[in-house]
């Protein structure tokens, strides 16, 4: 990983699951010579590697923001399940059963490939 990809990494990981957007990213770094475009190029390159993940946040107006893969979202970010009136329990078992489907046919599994 190269010096800009660290530095852009070490946003994304100081944000915790709260998560930071590409343009606080932009703007935090903006005095070391980065803009817009160069962060962008970053984001998508780590998001290709599996490092980061883009979460579209309630808590800022449902603009994507970017965490590491590992980091679960924090509900003030997904907006919680238990008072989303839109949340289906019913597609959460189905999804749940094929997951333990596809567990138990191919084993060991890594987040990643279950998460694509």
């Amino acid at each position: 990983m190269g010096q800009e990809a660290y530095k852009v990494y070490e946003r994304i990981d100081q944000a915790g699951d709260k998560g930071i957007t590409s343009n606080e990213i932009k703007n935090k770094l903006q005095s070391e010579g980065y803009n817009q475009i160069i962060v962008n190029k970053i984001l998508k390159e780590f998001e290709k590697q599996g490092t980061v993940k883009k979460v579209k946040s309630q808590l800022k107006g449902g603009k994507a923001v970017y965490m590491l893969m590992e980091v679960e979202p924090s509900s003030e970010v997904t907006g919680g399940l238990a008072g989303n009136k839109n949340f289906d329990s019913e597609q959460l078992e189905i999804v749940q059963i094929k997951v333990l489907e596809y567990l138990k046919a191919h084993g060991h599994t890594s987040y990643r490939e279950i998460a694509l």
